[in-house]
Protein backbone atom coordinates (compact mmCIF):
# COMPACT_ATOMS: atom_id res chain seq x y z
CA UNK A 1 0.00 0.00 0.00
CA UNK A 2 2.86 2.36 0.72
CA UNK A 3 4.16 1.91 -2.84
CA UNK A 4 1.11 3.49 -4.50
CA UNK A 5 1.90 6.65 -6.43
CA UNK A 6 -0.96 8.92 -5.39
CA UNK A 7 -1.67 12.04 -7.39
CA UNK A 8 -1.32 15.48 -5.86
CA UNK A 9 -5.11 15.87 -5.50
CA UNK A 10 -5.36 12.45 -3.80
CA UNK A 11 -2.64 12.89 -1.17
CA UNK A 12 -4.69 14.93 1.37
CA UNK A 13 -7.51 12.37 1.17
CA UNK A 14 -5.39 9.29 1.74
CA UNK A 15 -3.89 11.06 4.79
CA UNK A 16 -7.32 11.32 6.48
CA UNK A 17 -7.55 9.93 10.02
CA UNK A 18 -10.69 11.34 11.66
CA UNK A 19 -13.44 13.96 11.58
CA UNK A 20 -15.79 14.91 8.76
CA UNK A 21 -14.37 15.15 5.25
CA UNK A 22 -16.07 16.11 1.98
CA UNK A 23 -14.53 14.88 -1.26
CA UNK A 24 -16.03 16.52 -4.37
CA UNK A 25 -14.58 14.56 -7.29
CA UNK A 26 -14.88 15.03 -11.05
CA UNK A 27 -15.76 12.13 -13.41
CA UNK A 28 -12.80 9.78 -13.79
CA UNK A 29 -10.98 11.14 -10.72
CA UNK A 30 -10.76 7.71 -9.09
CA UNK A 31 -13.39 7.95 -6.34
CA UNK A 32 -13.71 4.19 -5.84
CA UNK A 33 -9.92 3.79 -5.94
CA UNK A 34 -9.28 6.38 -3.24
CA UNK A 35 -12.12 5.20 -0.96
CA UNK A 36 -11.11 1.53 -1.11
CA UNK A 37 -7.46 2.33 -0.46
CA UNK A 38 -8.30 4.71 2.38
CA UNK A 39 -10.53 2.08 4.02
CA UNK A 40 -7.77 -0.51 3.70
CA UNK A 41 -5.22 1.95 5.13
CA UNK A 42 -7.41 2.68 8.18
CA UNK A 43 -7.86 -1.06 8.73
CA UNK A 44 -4.12 -1.68 8.34
CA UNK A 45 -3.31 1.04 10.88
CA UNK A 46 -5.98 -0.30 13.26
CA UNK A 47 -7.72 3.10 13.38
CA UNK A 48 -11.10 1.36 13.49
CA UNK A 49 -10.39 -0.29 16.86
CA UNK A 50 -13.61 -0.50 18.88
CA UNK A 51 -15.89 -0.53 15.86
CA UNK A 52 -16.29 -1.27 12.16
CA UNK A 53 -15.97 0.75 8.96
CA UNK A 54 -19.22 1.16 7.03
CA UNK A 55 -19.26 1.96 3.31
CA UNK A 56 -22.62 3.07 1.91
CA UNK A 57 -23.55 3.36 -1.74
CA UNK A 58 -26.70 3.39 -3.85
CA UNK A 59 -26.43 0.50 -6.29
CA UNK A 60 -26.02 -3.22 -5.59
CA UNK A 61 -23.43 -3.38 -8.38
CA UNK A 62 -21.38 -0.74 -6.55
CA UNK A 63 -21.61 -2.80 -3.35
CA UNK A 64 -20.08 -5.80 -5.15
CA UNK A 65 -17.40 -3.58 -6.70
CA UNK A 66 -16.36 -2.10 -3.33
CA UNK A 67 -16.33 -5.50 -1.62
CA UNK A 68 -14.18 -7.06 -4.32
CA UNK A 69 -11.67 -4.21 -4.40
CA UNK A 70 -11.26 -3.93 -0.62
CA UNK A 71 -10.94 -7.70 -0.26
CA UNK A 72 -8.18 -7.80 -2.90
CA UNK A 73 -6.23 -4.94 -1.28
CA UNK A 74 -6.41 -6.64 2.12
CA UNK A 75 -5.33 -9.99 0.67
CA UNK A 76 -2.47 -8.46 -1.33
CA UNK A 77 -1.20 -6.75 1.82
CA UNK A 78 -1.92 -9.73 4.12
CA UNK A 79 -4.27 -7.68 6.30
CA UNK A 80 -6.61 -9.95 8.29
CA UNK A 81 -9.51 -7.57 8.83
CA UNK A 82 -12.21 -8.99 6.54
CA UNK A 83 -14.82 -8.83 9.34
CA UNK A 84 -13.99 -5.24 10.29
CA UNK A 85 -15.86 -3.51 7.48
CA UNK A 86 -19.32 -3.67 5.90
CA UNK A 87 -20.46 -2.52 2.47
CA UNK A 88 -24.16 -2.05 1.79
CA UNK A 89 -26.74 0.17 0.12
CA UNK A 90 -28.47 2.85 2.17
CA UNK A 91 -31.71 0.85 1.91
CA UNK A 92 -30.01 -2.30 3.23
CA UNK A 93 -28.81 -0.24 6.21
CA UNK A 94 -32.37 1.00 6.79
CA UNK A 95 -33.70 -2.59 6.75
CA UNK A 96 -30.95 -3.63 9.19
CA UNK A 97 -31.95 -0.81 11.55
CA UNK A 98 -35.65 -1.71 11.45
CA UNK A 99 -35.04 -5.43 11.95
CA UNK A 100 -33.18 -4.74 15.20
CA UNK A 101 -36.43 -3.51 16.80
CA UNK A 102 -39.36 -3.60 14.35
CA UNK A 103 -41.87 -3.17 17.18
CA UNK A 104 -40.72 0.44 17.62
CA UNK A 105 -42.37 1.33 14.31
CA UNK A 106 -45.23 -1.15 14.80
CA UNK A 107 -43.95 -3.84 12.41
CA UNK A 108 -43.41 -7.55 12.89
CA UNK A 109 -40.23 -9.44 12.00
CA UNK A 110 -41.59 -10.58 8.63
CA UNK A 111 -42.36 -7.26 6.94
CA UNK A 112 -42.17 -7.35 3.14
CA UNK A 113 -40.55 -4.77 0.88
CA UNK A 114 -41.80 -3.95 -2.60
CA UNK A 115 -38.71 -4.01 -4.79
CA UNK A 116 -38.40 -1.81 -7.88
CA UNK A 117 -40.17 -4.34 -10.11
CA UNK A 118 -43.10 -4.78 -7.74
CA UNK A 119 -43.42 -1.04 -7.23
CA UNK A 120 -43.39 -0.62 -11.00
CA UNK A 121 -46.31 -3.04 -11.38
CA UNK A 122 -48.40 -1.44 -8.64
CA UNK A 123 -47.70 2.20 -9.51
CA UNK A 124 -48.29 1.66 -13.23
CA UNK A 125 -51.61 0.00 -12.38
CA UNK A 126 -52.59 3.03 -10.29
CA UNK A 127 -51.58 5.43 -13.09
CA UNK A 128 -53.58 3.42 -15.64
CA UNK A 129 -56.60 3.46 -13.33
CA UNK A 130 -56.25 7.24 -13.07
CA UNK A 131 -56.11 7.65 -16.86
CA UNK A 132 -59.11 5.37 -17.42
CA UNK A 133 -61.14 7.42 -14.96
CA UNK A 134 -60.76 10.74 -16.76
CA UNK A 135 -57.13 11.48 -15.97
CA UNK A 136 -56.12 11.71 -19.61
CA UNK A 137 -57.93 15.07 -19.80
CA UNK A 138 -55.55 16.42 -17.15
CA UNK A 139 -52.60 15.81 -19.45
CA UNK A 140 -54.19 17.87 -22.19
CA UNK A 141 -55.07 20.65 -19.71
CA UNK A 142 -51.43 21.05 -18.65
CA UNK A 143 -50.42 21.38 -22.31
CA UNK A 144 -53.26 23.71 -23.31
CA UNK A 145 -50.96 26.68 -24.10
CA UNK A 146 -49.08 24.81 -26.85
CA UNK A 147 -50.55 25.89 -30.21
CA UNK A 148 -48.35 23.91 -32.60
CA UNK A 149 -49.96 20.46 -33.06
CA UNK A 150 -46.66 18.68 -33.78
CA UNK A 151 -45.02 20.06 -30.62
CA UNK A 152 -48.20 19.45 -28.64
CA UNK A 153 -48.03 15.76 -29.63
CA UNK A 154 -44.35 15.64 -28.72
CA UNK A 155 -44.96 17.26 -25.34
CA UNK A 156 -47.87 14.91 -24.66
CA UNK A 157 -45.61 11.97 -25.51
CA UNK A 158 -42.92 13.33 -23.17
CA UNK A 159 -45.51 13.73 -20.42
CA UNK A 160 -46.61 10.14 -20.92
CA UNK A 161 -43.05 8.84 -20.72
CA UNK A 162 -42.00 10.98 -17.76
CA UNK A 163 -45.23 10.75 -15.79
CA UNK A 164 -44.27 7.60 -13.86
CA UNK A 165 -41.12 9.27 -12.49
CA UNK A 166 -43.03 12.46 -11.71
CA UNK A 167 -45.67 10.56 -9.71
CA UNK A 168 -43.15 8.36 -7.91
CA UNK A 169 -41.04 11.37 -6.96
CA UNK A 170 -44.08 13.33 -5.75
CA UNK A 171 -45.33 10.44 -3.61
CA UNK A 172 -41.86 10.06 -2.09
CA UNK A 173 -41.69 13.76 -1.24
CA UNK A 174 -45.16 13.66 0.32
CA UNK A 175 -44.17 10.67 2.46
CA UNK A 176 -40.91 12.34 3.58
CA UNK A 177 -42.95 15.36 4.66
CA UNK A 178 -45.33 13.10 6.61
CA UNK A 179 -48.28 13.93 4.35
CA UNK A 180 -50.61 10.94 3.95
CA UNK A 181 -53.24 10.70 1.19
CA UNK A 182 -55.82 11.71 3.83
CA UNK A 183 -53.73 14.78 4.79
CA UNK A 184 -53.24 15.74 1.14
CA UNK A 185 -56.96 15.52 0.49
CA UNK A 186 -57.59 18.00 3.32
CA UNK A 187 -54.87 20.35 2.02
CA UNK A 188 -56.24 20.51 -1.53
CA UNK A 189 -59.44 22.50 -1.80
CA UNK A 190 -61.97 22.37 -4.63
CA UNK A 191 -60.48 25.36 -6.48
CA UNK A 192 -56.92 24.00 -6.55
CA UNK A 193 -55.74 23.20 -10.10
CA UNK A 194 -52.07 22.32 -9.57
CA UNK A 195 -50.20 19.07 -10.17
CA UNK A 196 -51.07 17.67 -6.71
CA UNK A 197 -54.68 17.32 -7.85
CA UNK A 198 -53.43 14.74 -10.35
CA UNK A 199 -51.16 13.09 -7.78
CA UNK A 200 -53.86 12.69 -5.10
CA UNK A 201 -56.03 9.92 -6.66
CA UNK A 202 -52.93 7.97 -7.71
CA UNK A 203 -51.35 8.37 -4.25
CA UNK A 204 -54.57 7.14 -2.57
CA UNK A 205 -54.76 4.11 -4.86
CA UNK A 206 -51.05 3.31 -4.44
CA UNK A 207 -51.21 3.61 -0.65
CA UNK A 208 -54.28 1.35 -0.56
CA UNK A 209 -52.65 -1.33 -2.71
CA UNK A 210 -49.43 -1.40 -0.66
CA UNK A 211 -51.47 -1.91 2.50
CA UNK A 212 -53.66 -4.51 0.79
CA UNK A 213 -50.60 -6.62 -0.12
CA UNK A 214 -48.76 -5.95 3.14
CA UNK A 215 -45.85 -4.17 1.42
CA UNK A 216 -43.56 -1.27 2.25
CA UNK A 217 -41.74 0.64 -0.48
CA UNK A 218 -38.19 1.98 -0.22
CA UNK A 219 -39.42 5.41 0.89
CA UNK A 220 -41.31 3.79 3.77
CA UNK A 221 -38.18 1.86 4.77
CA UNK A 222 -36.06 5.01 5.04
CA UNK A 223 -38.77 6.89 6.93
CA UNK A 224 -39.29 4.03 9.41
CA UNK A 225 -35.54 3.55 9.94
CA UNK A 226 -35.12 7.23 10.78
CA UNK A 227 -38.16 7.10 13.04
CA UNK A 228 -36.81 4.03 14.87
CA UNK A 229 -33.43 5.70 15.48
CA UNK A 230 -35.11 8.90 16.66
CA UNK A 231 -37.53 7.18 19.04
CA UNK A 232 -35.26 4.56 20.61
CA UNK A 233 -32.08 5.78 22.33
CA UNK A 234 -30.80 2.25 22.88
CA UNK A 235 -31.10 1.40 19.19
CA UNK A 236 -29.46 4.68 18.24
CA UNK A 237 -26.56 4.08 20.65
CA UNK A 238 -26.09 0.55 19.30
CA UNK A 239 -25.56 1.74 15.73
CA UNK A 240 -23.48 4.73 16.80
CA UNK A 241 -21.06 2.47 18.66
CA UNK A 242 -21.06 -0.23 15.95
CA UNK A 243 -19.41 1.94 13.27
CA UNK A 244 -16.20 3.84 13.96
CA UNK A 245 -16.07 5.29 10.42
CA UNK A 246 -18.78 5.84 7.82
CA UNK A 247 -18.06 6.42 4.12
CA UNK A 248 -20.82 7.49 1.73
CA UNK A 249 -20.22 7.12 -1.99
CA UNK A 250 -22.11 8.99 -4.74
CA UNK A 251 -23.67 11.22 -2.11
CA UNK A 252 -24.85 13.72 -4.72
CA UNK A 253 -27.71 11.20 -5.04
CA UNK A 254 -28.56 11.37 -1.34
CA UNK A 255 -31.83 12.82 -0.11
CA UNK A 256 -32.65 14.59 3.14
CA UNK A 257 -33.80 11.58 5.13
CA UNK A 258 -30.83 9.47 4.05
CA UNK A 259 -28.56 12.25 5.27
CA UNK A 260 -30.39 12.36 8.60
CA UNK A 261 -29.95 8.59 9.11
CA UNK A 262 -26.23 8.77 8.33
CA UNK A 263 -25.78 11.83 10.54
CA UNK A 264 -27.51 10.08 13.46
CA UNK A 265 -25.39 6.92 13.37
CA UNK A 266 -22.12 8.84 12.85
CA UNK A 267 -22.77 11.29 15.71
CA UNK A 268 -20.78 9.49 18.43
CA UNK A 269 -17.45 9.14 16.58
CA UNK A 270 -18.08 11.96 14.08
CA UNK A 271 -15.91 10.18 11.49
CA UNK A 272 -17.84 10.71 8.27
CA UNK A 273 -16.45 10.85 4.73
CA UNK A 274 -18.83 11.76 1.90
CA UNK A 275 -17.68 11.47 -1.72
CA UNK A 276 -19.55 12.65 -4.80
CA UNK A 277 -19.91 15.02 -7.72
CA UNK A 278 -22.71 17.59 -7.84
CA UNK A 279 -22.41 17.72 -11.63
CA UNK A 280 -23.17 13.99 -11.89
CA UNK A 281 -26.45 14.23 -10.01
CA UNK A 282 -28.87 12.54 -12.40
CA UNK A 283 -31.36 10.73 -10.15
CA UNK A 284 -33.29 13.82 -9.03
CA UNK A 285 -35.77 13.43 -11.90
CA UNK A 286 -36.98 10.03 -10.65
CA UNK A 287 -36.23 10.19 -6.91
CA UNK A 288 -36.19 12.69 -4.07
CA UNK A 289 -32.40 13.05 -4.19
CA UNK A 290 -30.97 16.55 -4.32
CA UNK A 291 -27.29 17.59 -4.58
CA UNK A 292 -27.98 20.54 -2.27
CA UNK A 293 -27.47 18.19 0.70
CA UNK A 294 -23.95 17.37 -0.48
CA UNK A 295 -23.31 21.09 -1.06
CA UNK A 296 -24.32 21.75 2.55
CA UNK A 297 -21.95 19.07 3.78
CA UNK A 298 -19.12 20.55 1.71
CA UNK A 299 -19.61 23.86 3.50
CA UNK A 300 -19.93 22.34 6.98
CA UNK A 301 -17.30 19.53 6.93
CA UNK A 302 -14.08 19.80 8.96
CA UNK A 303 -12.14 19.38 5.72
CA UNK A 304 -12.92 19.51 2.02
CA UNK A 305 -10.43 18.13 -0.51
CA UNK A 306 -11.30 18.21 -4.19
CA UNK A 307 -10.19 15.57 -6.67
CA UNK A 308 -10.22 17.61 -9.86
CA UNK A 309 -7.91 15.52 -12.10
CA UNK A 310 -9.34 12.98 -14.52
CA UNK A 311 -7.62 10.53 -16.85
CA UNK A 312 -10.84 9.17 -18.37
CA UNK A 313 -11.16 11.47 -21.39
CA UNK A 314 -8.99 13.35 -23.85
CA UNK A 315 -8.18 17.02 -23.25
CA UNK A 316 -10.58 18.19 -25.95
CA UNK A 317 -13.53 16.43 -24.29
CA UNK A 318 -12.51 17.76 -20.87
CA UNK A 319 -12.29 21.29 -22.30
CA UNK A 320 -15.76 20.89 -23.79
CA UNK A 321 -17.17 19.67 -20.44
CA UNK A 322 -15.57 22.60 -18.63
CA UNK A 323 -16.99 25.02 -21.20
CA UNK A 324 -20.48 23.58 -20.71
CA UNK A 325 -20.23 23.97 -16.91
CA UNK A 326 -18.96 27.53 -17.29
CA UNK A 327 -21.83 28.38 -19.67
CA UNK A 328 -24.47 26.99 -17.28
CA UNK A 329 -23.04 28.56 -14.13
CA UNK A 330 -22.10 31.97 -15.57
CA UNK A 331 -23.97 32.68 -18.81
CA UNK A 332 -27.21 30.71 -18.94
CA UNK A 333 -30.23 32.99 -19.52
CA UNK A 334 -32.36 31.57 -16.73
CA UNK A 335 -30.62 32.74 -13.58
CA UNK A 336 -32.57 30.19 -11.50
CA UNK A 337 -30.80 27.38 -13.35
CA UNK A 338 -27.25 28.63 -12.84
CA UNK A 339 -26.84 26.72 -9.59
CA UNK A 340 -27.77 23.42 -11.25
CA UNK A 341 -24.07 22.70 -11.78
CA UNK A 342 -21.02 23.40 -9.62
CA UNK A 343 -18.18 25.49 -11.02
CA UNK A 344 -15.38 22.93 -10.81
CA UNK A 345 -12.82 22.70 -13.62
CA UNK A 346 -11.68 19.22 -14.63
CA UNK A 347 -7.91 19.01 -15.07
CA UNK A 348 -5.90 16.54 -17.09
CA UNK A 349 -3.43 14.26 -15.32
CA UNK A 350 0.24 15.46 -15.39
CA UNK A 351 2.29 13.70 -18.05
CA UNK A 352 5.42 11.62 -17.38
CA UNK A 353 4.70 11.40 -13.64
CA UNK A 354 3.93 7.70 -13.41
CA UNK A 355 0.14 8.14 -13.44
CA UNK A 356 -2.34 6.71 -15.91
CA UNK A 357 -2.52 9.53 -18.46
CA UNK A 358 -5.34 10.94 -20.57
CA UNK A 359 -5.99 9.26 -23.94
CA UNK A 360 -4.80 11.04 -27.08
CA UNK A 361 -6.94 9.84 -30.01
CA UNK A 362 -5.67 10.63 -33.49
CA UNK A 363 -9.03 11.52 -35.03
CA UNK A 364 -12.58 11.98 -33.77
CA UNK A 365 -15.51 14.19 -34.61
CA UNK A 366 -18.88 15.30 -33.28
CA UNK A 367 -21.70 15.52 -35.81
CA UNK A 368 -25.42 16.17 -35.65
CA UNK A 369 -28.24 15.10 -37.95
CA UNK A 370 -31.98 15.69 -37.77
CA UNK A 371 -34.45 12.98 -38.82
CA UNK A 372 -38.14 13.44 -39.59
CA UNK A 373 -39.35 10.23 -37.91
CA UNK A 374 -38.05 7.99 -35.12
CA UNK A 375 -38.22 4.95 -37.45
CA UNK A 376 -35.99 6.71 -39.98
CA UNK A 377 -33.57 7.75 -37.22
CA UNK A 378 -33.19 4.20 -35.88
CA UNK A 379 -32.71 2.56 -39.26
CA UNK A 380 -30.17 5.09 -40.52
CA UNK A 381 -28.27 5.16 -37.22
CA UNK A 382 -27.88 1.38 -37.34
CA UNK A 383 -26.65 1.53 -40.94
CA UNK A 384 -24.20 4.25 -39.91
CA UNK A 385 -22.97 2.07 -37.02
CA UNK A 386 -22.63 -0.90 -39.39
CA UNK A 387 -20.38 1.12 -41.72
CA UNK A 388 -18.24 2.33 -38.80
CA UNK A 389 -17.87 -1.28 -37.64
CA UNK A 390 -16.59 -2.29 -41.07
CA UNK A 391 -14.02 0.52 -40.98
CA UNK A 392 -12.96 -0.07 -37.37
CA UNK A 393 -13.67 -3.77 -36.63
CA UNK A 394 -11.67 -3.74 -33.38
CA UNK A 395 -13.63 -0.82 -31.87
CA UNK A 396 -16.89 -0.85 -29.93
CA UNK A 397 -19.82 1.46 -30.71
CA UNK A 398 -22.39 2.84 -28.28
CA UNK A 399 -25.95 3.79 -29.24
CA UNK A 400 -27.80 5.80 -26.57
CA UNK A 401 -31.57 6.39 -26.52
CA UNK A 402 -33.76 8.55 -24.24
CA UNK A 403 -36.29 5.91 -23.14
CA UNK A 404 -36.11 2.25 -22.12
CA UNK A 405 -38.68 1.01 -24.66
CA UNK A 406 -36.54 2.47 -27.47
CA UNK A 407 -33.72 0.07 -26.55
CA UNK A 408 -35.88 -2.83 -27.75
CA UNK A 409 -36.70 -1.03 -31.00
CA UNK A 410 -33.01 -0.40 -31.77
CA UNK A 411 -32.19 -4.02 -30.84
CA UNK A 412 -34.64 -5.34 -33.44
CA UNK A 413 -33.02 -3.28 -36.20
CA UNK A 414 -29.54 -4.41 -35.11
CA UNK A 415 -30.70 -8.04 -35.33
CA UNK A 416 -32.18 -7.42 -38.80
CA UNK A 417 -28.76 -6.14 -39.89
CA UNK A 418 -26.94 -9.17 -38.41
CA UNK A 419 -24.97 -7.03 -35.96
CA UNK A 420 -23.80 -8.51 -32.68
CA UNK A 421 -24.49 -6.30 -29.69
CA UNK A 422 -24.87 -6.19 -25.94
CA UNK A 423 -28.18 -4.75 -24.84
CA UNK A 424 -28.26 -2.87 -21.54
CA UNK A 425 -31.57 -2.00 -19.93
CA UNK A 426 -34.49 -3.36 -17.89
CA UNK A 427 -36.00 -5.09 -20.93
CA UNK A 428 -32.83 -6.52 -22.45
CA UNK A 429 -32.68 -9.20 -25.13
CA UNK A 430 -31.46 -11.80 -22.61
CA UNK A 431 -34.42 -11.10 -20.32
CA UNK A 432 -36.89 -11.34 -23.19
CA UNK A 433 -35.29 -14.58 -24.34
CA UNK A 434 -35.56 -16.01 -20.84
CA UNK A 435 -39.28 -15.13 -20.68
CA UNK A 436 -39.80 -16.76 -24.08
CA UNK A 437 -38.05 -19.89 -22.76
CA UNK A 438 -40.52 -20.07 -19.88
CA UNK A 439 -43.35 -19.81 -22.39
CA UNK A 440 -41.97 -22.87 -24.24
CA UNK A 441 -42.06 -24.87 -21.00
CA UNK A 442 -45.56 -23.72 -20.03
CA UNK A 443 -46.79 -24.41 -23.58
CA UNK A 444 -45.57 -28.01 -23.24
CA UNK A 445 -47.16 -28.37 -19.77
CA UNK A 446 -50.49 -27.39 -21.32
CA UNK A 447 -49.93 -29.86 -24.18
CA UNK A 448 -47.88 -32.59 -22.50
CA UNK A 449 -48.71 -35.26 -25.12
CA UNK A 450 -47.35 -33.14 -27.97
CA UNK A 451 -43.87 -34.43 -28.91
CA UNK A 452 -43.21 -31.36 -31.09
CA UNK A 453 -43.74 -29.01 -28.13
CA UNK A 454 -41.45 -31.13 -25.93
CA UNK A 455 -38.73 -31.07 -28.61
CA UNK A 456 -39.16 -27.30 -29.01
CA UNK A 457 -38.69 -26.80 -25.23
CA UNK A 458 -35.62 -29.05 -25.21
CA UNK A 459 -34.17 -27.33 -28.28
CA UNK A 460 -34.74 -23.72 -27.20
CA UNK A 461 -34.28 -23.99 -23.44
CA UNK A 462 -32.05 -26.88 -22.45
CA UNK A 463 -29.82 -28.26 -25.23
CA UNK A 464 -26.84 -25.91 -25.58
CA UNK A 465 -24.10 -26.91 -28.03
CA UNK A 466 -21.93 -25.65 -30.85
CA UNK A 467 -22.69 -28.88 -32.72
CA UNK A 468 -25.88 -27.70 -34.41
CA UNK A 469 -25.85 -30.53 -36.97
CA UNK A 470 -25.52 -33.14 -34.20
CA UNK A 471 -28.36 -31.53 -32.24
CA UNK A 472 -30.59 -31.44 -35.33
CA UNK A 473 -29.98 -35.16 -36.02
CA UNK A 474 -30.66 -36.05 -32.38
CA UNK A 475 -33.93 -34.11 -32.25
CA UNK A 476 -35.07 -35.89 -35.43
CA UNK A 477 -34.19 -39.22 -33.76
CA UNK A 478 -36.36 -38.65 -30.67
CA UNK A 479 -39.40 -37.61 -32.72
CA UNK A 480 -40.31 -41.31 -33.05
CA UNK A 481 -40.93 -41.54 -29.29
CA UNK A 482 -43.89 -40.35 -27.30
CA UNK A 483 -43.45 -37.70 -24.60
CA UNK A 484 -44.23 -40.27 -21.93
CA UNK A 485 -41.54 -42.63 -23.25
CA UNK A 486 -38.90 -39.91 -23.25
CA UNK A 487 -39.73 -38.53 -19.82
CA UNK A 488 -40.66 -41.63 -17.81
CA UNK A 489 -39.25 -44.71 -19.58
CA UNK A 490 -35.59 -45.05 -18.61
CA UNK A 491 -34.94 -47.72 -21.26
CA UNK A 492 -35.63 -45.26 -24.05
CA UNK A 493 -32.75 -43.10 -22.88
CA UNK A 494 -30.32 -45.60 -24.42
CA UNK A 495 -30.33 -43.67 -27.66
CA UNK A 496 -27.86 -43.89 -30.53
CA UNK A 497 -25.72 -40.97 -29.44
CA UNK A 498 -22.43 -40.33 -27.70
CA UNK A 499 -23.48 -40.21 -24.04
CA UNK A 500 -20.48 -38.00 -23.26
CA UNK A 501 -21.50 -35.34 -25.78
CA UNK A 502 -22.85 -31.99 -24.63
CA UNK A 503 -26.00 -32.66 -26.70
CA UNK A 504 -26.86 -35.79 -24.70
CA UNK A 505 -25.83 -34.38 -21.32
CA UNK A 506 -27.93 -31.24 -21.72
CA UNK A 507 -30.81 -33.36 -23.08
CA UNK A 508 -30.80 -35.56 -19.96
CA UNK A 509 -30.60 -32.48 -17.74
CA UNK A 510 -33.56 -30.97 -19.61
CA UNK A 511 -35.65 -34.14 -19.41
CA UNK A 512 -35.06 -34.41 -15.66
CA UNK A 513 -35.98 -30.73 -15.18
CA UNK A 514 -39.17 -31.10 -17.23
CA UNK A 515 -40.13 -34.22 -15.30
CA UNK A 516 -39.79 -32.35 -11.99
CA UNK A 517 -41.78 -29.41 -13.36
CA UNK A 518 -44.58 -31.74 -14.53
CA UNK A 519 -44.73 -33.33 -11.08
CA UNK A 520 -44.90 -29.97 -9.31
CA UNK A 521 -48.37 -29.42 -7.79
CA UNK A 522 -49.91 -26.63 -9.87
CA UNK A 523 -52.11 -25.00 -7.26
CA UNK A 524 -50.69 -21.50 -7.83
CA UNK A 525 -49.25 -20.33 -11.12
CA UNK A 526 -46.95 -17.76 -9.47
CA UNK A 527 -45.24 -20.52 -7.42
CA UNK A 528 -44.91 -22.69 -10.53
CA UNK A 529 -43.10 -19.86 -12.31
CA UNK A 530 -40.67 -19.58 -9.39
CA UNK A 531 -40.10 -23.35 -9.48
CA UNK A 532 -39.40 -23.26 -13.24
CA UNK A 533 -36.88 -20.48 -12.61
CA UNK A 534 -35.20 -22.66 -9.99
CA UNK A 535 -34.92 -25.58 -12.44
CA UNK A 536 -33.39 -23.30 -15.08
CA UNK A 537 -30.54 -22.38 -12.67
CA UNK A 538 -30.71 -18.72 -13.65
CA UNK A 539 -28.24 -15.98 -12.86
CA UNK A 540 -29.20 -13.49 -10.15
CA UNK A 541 -30.33 -10.83 -12.64
CA UNK A 542 -32.58 -13.28 -14.51
CA UNK A 543 -34.01 -14.64 -11.24
CA UNK A 544 -35.15 -11.09 -10.51
CA UNK A 545 -37.18 -11.15 -13.75
CA UNK A 546 -38.73 -14.48 -12.72
CA UNK A 547 -39.66 -12.89 -9.39
CA UNK A 548 -41.22 -10.03 -11.35
CA UNK A 549 -43.35 -12.39 -13.48
CA UNK A 550 -44.38 -14.43 -10.42
CA UNK A 551 -45.36 -11.32 -8.48
CA UNK A 552 -47.29 -9.95 -11.46
CA UNK A 553 -49.30 -13.18 -11.79
CA UNK A 554 -50.02 -13.17 -8.06
CA UNK A 555 -50.93 -9.48 -8.23
CA UNK A 556 -53.39 -10.05 -11.08
CA UNK A 557 -55.00 -12.98 -9.29
CA UNK A 558 -55.47 -10.88 -6.13
CA UNK A 559 -56.86 -7.98 -8.15
CA UNK A 560 -59.44 -10.28 -9.72
CA UNK A 561 -60.65 -11.82 -6.44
Amino acid sequence: MNNINYREDQLPIISYENGTMAVPAVPGAGKTFIVTNLVAKLLCENKHKGGKILILTYMNSAVSNFKGRIKKILQDNEIKEESSYEVMTIHSLAVKIIKEKPEIVMLNDEFNIADDLQKNIILNECINNFKLNGGQRAFVWFLKDQKDNEWKDRMLDAWEKGFYDLVGNAIGELKYNDISPFDLEKIIDSDYKGILKIILPIYKDYDRKLKQYGLLDYDDILILAHKALTLDEGLRNKFQSRYKYIFEDECQDSNEIQGKIIKLISKENNNLVRVGDVNQSITGTFSSSDPKYFKEFIREADNCFRMDMSNRSSKDIIDLANRLVKYVTKEFNQIECREALESMDIKTVPENSGYKENPKPDVYSINTKRYITWKDEVEKTVIYAKNIKKKYPDKSIGILVPYNEQITQVARVLIDNNLEFEELGPNSLNKRKMLVNISYIIDFILNCDDIEKLILALDKVFIHTDNEAGKSDFLELIKCYTTEELIYNESNRDLIIDTNSDVYKSYIKGINAIKEILEYPITRLDLLILFIGEKLELEKEDRAVIDYVSFYIKYLSLENT
